[in-house]
C-alpha cells in the first residue's frame, strides 16, 4: 500500500515536471522566434526600402507580393507556430505590415519647428474632448521642460523619452487641478488610452502620405491658431489634402499648393514646413507563437546607412 502510494506520487510529481520543462521549452522556443522575426523585420527595411510611403505600404515596397508573403512565417509542425510583423489598429486587431512614426504628432517640442507644442497639444485634447484643454497642454509641455522650477516635485523636468510618459504627465496634470491620486490617475489612464495612438517622441516632422485624418486635422488647426487665421479655414483645408494621391518625393509637397481661399494658401504655405512623404521611424510588433505560447516584441527603428539603430523596445 505504501508503495502505490510513494510510485502514484512520484509518478504525479514526473508529470509537473514534464509540463514544466515543455512549458519553459516553448516559452524559449517563442522568445528565439520572436527575436528572429525582429531580425526579418529589420532586413526588410534596410534591404527593400522604398522611397515614399503609403497608407497600405509602408516602409517597404510590396510590388505585386502581398503582406502575408512578406510578414509571416511558419517555424515549427504546429498549426499556427511562427511569427507574424505587423502593428495593432486602433480597433484592436493586428495589421500585417510596419507602422510609420511620423504620421504621428510631437510631444517634444514644435512640429517642424512652426508650431508651438502647447497649441498642438491644445487642438489633440478639444479633439479628443479632454478638459480643461488649455491647463492640461500647459501642465505635460511643463512637466516635461528642464527650465521650469525644480520645486515641483511631480514634475520629470527632462523631454519625453517614450509616450507612455505622456501618463504620468497627465496624472500630474489632474493632481494640479485639485483632484486626489485615485482619481488623477483614472482620468489620465483613460485619457492616455485615447490619445498614445496620436502622438510620439521620434522625429520632428509628419509624414503627409501616411499621417491619420484626427492628426492632420489638428496639425492644420494648430497652424492655423498660430498665425491668426480663423480654424474653419483648417477644416476646409484638411479633406482637399485627404484627396490628394500619395507625394513621391519632397518636391511634389513644396510645389503643390492646396486651398482655394489665402487662408487656406497661407495655412498649407506653412504647414508643408513640417510635411515629409518618407519616414524615418518605423513601428513594429512581431507576435510569435509556440503551441501554447505566445511572445511580443515592439519595436521602433530607425534605419538608415550611418544612424541605424533601435530606439525602442518592448517584450510581452
Amino acid at each position: 500500500m505504501i508503495l502505490s502510494v510513494l510510485a502514484l506520487g512520484l509518478g504525479r510529481r514526473c508529470a509537473i515536471n514534464l509540463r514544466i520543462a515543455a512549458y519553459q521549452r516553448d516559452k524559449l522556443r517563442a522568445d528565439c522566434v520572436a527575436r528572429a522575426g525582429v531580425k526579418k523585420a529589420i532586413w526588410l527595411l534596410e534591404n527593400e526600402p522604398s522611397t515614399y510611403d503609403a497608407q497600405n505600404s509602408c516602409g517597404i515596397t510590396l510590388g505585386n507580393r502581398q503582406p502575408q508573403d512578406v510578414f509571416v512565417s511558419a517555424w515549427g509542425t504546429e498549426p499556427g507556430d511562427g511569427f507574424k510583423i505587423g502593428n495593432f489598429n486602433s480597433s484592436g486587431e493586428f495589421v500585417l505590415g510596419f507602422q510609420d512614426e511620423e504620421s504621428r504628432l510631437k510631444l517634444n517640442g514644435a512640429t517642424g519647428n512652426i508650431i508651438d507644442v502647447k497649441v498642438l497639444l491644445k487642438h489633440l485634447l478639444e479633439e479628443k474632448n479632454i478638459t480643461p484643454a488649455v491647463e492640461i497642454a500647459r501642465t505635460v509641455v511643463d512637466w516635461a521642460d528642464a527650465d521650469i522650477e525644480a520645486d515641483r516635485p511631480l514634475y520629470k523636468n527632462k523631454p519625453f523619452t517614450t509616450e507612455e510618459e505622456l501618463l504620468a504627465a497627465l496624472e500630474c496634470a489632474y493632481s494640479e487641478q485639485g483632484n486626489d491620486k485615485n482619481e488623477s490617475r483614472r482620468q489620465a489612464r483613460q485619457n492616455y488610452d485615447d490619445l498614445k495612438s496620436l502622438v510620439t517622441v521620434f522625429g520632428t516632422q509628419v509624414n503627409i502620405n501616411t499621417v491619420s485624418d484626427d492628426a492632420l486635422l489638428i496639425l492644420a488647426r494648430a497652424t492655423a491658431q498660430e498665425h491668426s487665421i480663423a480654424i474653419t479655414e483648417a477644416d476646409s483645408l484638411v479633406p482637399k489634402i485627404q484627396r490628394k494621391d500619395p507625394f513621391k518625393e519632397q518636391k511634389d509637397i513644396d510645389d503643390f499648393m492646396f486651398g482655394e481661399s489665402d487662408a487656406e494658401k497661407t495655412i498649407y504655405g506653412f504647414l508643408k514646413q513640417s510635411l515629409v512623404p518618407a519616414s524615418r521611424y518605423f513601428r513594429f510588433t512581431v507576435e510569435a507563437q509556440c503551441r501554447a505560447i505566445v511572445k511580443k516584441i515592439t519595436v521602433i527603428y530607425a534605419p538608415g546607412d550611418n544612424d541605424r539603430k533601435i530606439v525602442y523596445w518592448h517584450e510581452e
